[in-house]
């Protein structure tokens, strides 16, 4: 089970999602280095500063 499909029905109901401020660091991390897509953080951060995160 990946975190979207565990995440997406939560959010999609109107429930709220939240994370640590370490994840969002371990994200930076591993953008960084090469490690996940380096579009991950950039699409992070966009839900988060959206009007309905």
């Amino acid at each position: 089970m990946t975190a979207r499909t565990t995440i997406e029905p939560i959010a999609a109901e109107g429930n709220q999602v939240a994370f640590s401020s370490i994840t969002l660091a371990e994200i930076v991390y591993l953008s960084e280095r090469g490690r996940i897509n380096s579009t991950t953080l950039d699409l992070l951060l966009t839900e988060v500063e959206s009007e309905d995160a």
